[in-house]
């Protein structure tokens, strides 16, 4: 039983130290690093490029599917993404550019092979 109870506070103490490490996943990206390019606020594009996919892709969603993205790739002021609506899937390149601090403006949306 002593052992038993060795047991538990040993496995408890690794849990607590565990738990109480350092985590950066839930932390705010305000930056992302890509080729050496440090690209402000990635996560406004992504967001709207997620949010607005339906509408940027000249291509239209098939048999009652809504589109999402599955993967986007940002470089500096241009990027790529891939989209589907559980039928087709597709990938485009962007150009984007910050109106402001909460806005993006996409141009330039063409579907590539």
């Amino acid at each position: 039983m002593k052992k038993f109870i060795l047991f538990l506070i040993i496995i408890l103490g690794f849990v607590t130290v565990y738990n109480l490490r350092p985590d950066n996943s839930n932390s705010k990206t305000d930056s992302f690093t890509d080729s050496n390019t440090i690209i402000q606020n990635p996560n406004l594009v992504i967001q709207h490029i997620s949010k607005n996919i339906s509408n940027l892709s000249p291509e239209k969603e098939q048999l009652g599917g809504t589109f999402y993205v599955t993967n986007i790739t940002l470089d500096s002021g241009s990027g790529v993404v891939k989209y589907e609506d559980g039928h087709n899937a597709y990938t485009a390149r962007f150009d984007y550019s910050y109106i402001n601090e909460k806005e993006v403006a996409i141009k330039n949306f063409t579907r590539i092979e």
